[in-house]
């Protein structure tokens, strides 16, 4: 208790800076947080009455950064979900295994620990892998995943349930259960005080646990997500593990190497610096989102058109490319928060007679290829001729050059591509309003939201304003 007190006071001194709470008009006076306090060493009553446990330090660490009053109480874990449905609890921990089932009916936040399911058996059994158990009679915790994985893949096993998994390694003492499967570190727990048990080597199968809020309250999931970055950014969460499993530990979501795909000829956003480096506004926001996960990364430059198809191959992780969030991409990848609020510009040369995007109708008009400007056009301007260019920049040279009639891009490469040509200006207008995101390919939902939750972190603690003022010269 002593070391997490001082624990607490060295987050608050350190990361006072991150201040959710303040800023937000309507905030509840009190967070009731839902647990199931029969889970030891995630949750359980220790001997004073208190309900102790990693989750329920983890999350007094996750309320202490967001200045918030909480409470948190116990209940069975299969009443969880219901009870953040009905708006008894606002959150739930409890060492509850992210699934798409349970996605259906909550959201999640980034995961914040990797587990694994175990088997505990008699120290004589014969039993040795997971699929012995067929036939058998077995022990979980209702509604938990070990309920689940037992139940899908196991027909033939007899699956007693019961509402905490250590009356179920009673039972298997006193016989009346072949085996339990339950979360790898409480089987490590419960399965310690009997010499007449064991833990089987074999992971039944890998698992991320995450905090879960309403359908609806994206808001205080957010917060969460963005108070858990730093959390583990400062190495408190490291401490944390420590401290319980006497070992160290750091969050992982996906591979150790993340490749990220961009198009890097489209500065601001992306693009080749003197040294032929890929550089630009989403280059340093990736890096700075891959530093607060703790991942190795690389970024490679691909055709525009290319990096949905590329994420989907498996060839890219993700995608950052000034990459506009679209109903159609929805449709082939998952998108992240968005991270850029921006509009096509129109660019013509000084002496046009064209002042609004309907002037465009019967001209020749450049575009990027697989671009929103592309798209666009293309949609909204039926007797237009549409030359498409792999780069954006070929298309300006070619207004120059008098091929053209104009250009639609985005706004701020707008900018930069008009810069140099005194015969060349960018119209006032904004053709459309949008918003980028980064994207990932479908099923890829872990890696999204780790992604979403250093990015939120990232913006709640001033550093996306800094990046953006370093870049675009204004708040």
């Amino acid at each position: 208790m002593k070391k997490l007190l001082a624990m607490l006071v060295a987050l608050v001194l350190a990361l006072g800076c991150v201040s959710f709470a303040e800023t937000k008009e309507e905030t509840a006076d009190k967070i009731v947080i839902g647990t199931n306090a029969e889970f030891a060493p995630f949750e359980y009553f220790n001997e004073e009455g208190e309900i102790d446990g990693f989750d329920a330090d983890l999350i007094e660490m996750i309320m202490t950064v967001l200045g918030y009053d909480f409470e948190i109480i116990s209940i069975d874990f299969d009443a969880l979900l219901p009870a953040l449905e009905s708006g008894r609890i606002d959150l739930a921990i409890a060492a509850m295994t992210i699934t798409e089932e349970r996605r259906e009916n909550a959201l999640f936040s980034a995961p914040y620990f990797n587990a694994s399911q175990k088997i505990i058996v008699k120290a004589d059994s014969a039993v040795a892998t997971f699929s012995e158990l067929n036939g058998l009679k077995i022990g979980v915790q209702m509604g938990t995943t070990g309920d689940l994985y037992v139940t899908e893949n196991l027909p033939e096993a007899s699956v007693e349930r019961y509402n905490k998994a250590l009356d179920a390694v009673i039972d298997l003492v006193a016989g009346r259960l072949d085996a339990v499967v339950t979360d790898a570190e409480p089987a490590k727990v419960y399965a310690a005080p009997y010499e007449e048990l064991k833990v089987l080597e074999e992971n039944v199968s890998e698992e991320m646990y995450g905090i879960a809020a309403a359908l609806g309250n994206e808001e205080l999931i957010d917060q969460v997500d963005a108070a858990l970055a730093a959390i583990i950014e400062g190495g408190y969460y490291d401490a944390l593990y420590e401290m319980w499993f006497g070992e160290e530990e750091t969050v992982q979501t996906e591979a150790k190497k993340v490749v990220v795909g961009t198009n890097a000829e489209f500065a601001p956003f992306e693009y080749f610096n003197e040294d032929g480096e890929i550089d630009g506004f989403d280059a340093d926001l990736i890096e700075m989102i891959m530093t607060a996960l703790g991942y190795e990364f690389e970024i490679i430059s691909i055709d525009f058109d290319a990096l949905l198809p590329a994420l989907e191959s498996g060839r890219i992780d993700l995608a950052i490319a000034a990459m506009t969030i679209t109903e159609e991409r929805l449709e082939n990848a998952l998108f992240s928060a968005p991270y850029f609020n921006a509009s096509q510009k129109i660019i013509v040369k000084a002496d046009s007679d064209i002042a609004t995007f309907a002037d465009l109708n019967g001209k020749k008009i450049g575009v990027q290829m697989g671009t929103t400007g592309d798209l666009y056009v293309t949609e909204n301007l039926a007797d237009a001729s549409v030359e498409r260019y792999n780069k954006a920049l070929d298309a300006v040279i070619d207004l120059v050059a008098g091929r053209l009639d104009a250009v639609v891009t985005d706004a701020e490469p707008a900018k930069v591509y008009a810069a140099p040509y005194e015969e060349l200006k960018i119209l006032e207008e904004n053709v459309s309003e949008e918003m980028y995101g980064i994207a990932a390919a479908l099923g890829n939902d872990e890696l999204i939201y780790a992604v979403d939750s250093a990015l939120a972190y990232i913006m709640e603690s001033g550093y996306y304003d800094a990046l953006y003022e370093m870049w675009f010269g204004e708040e």
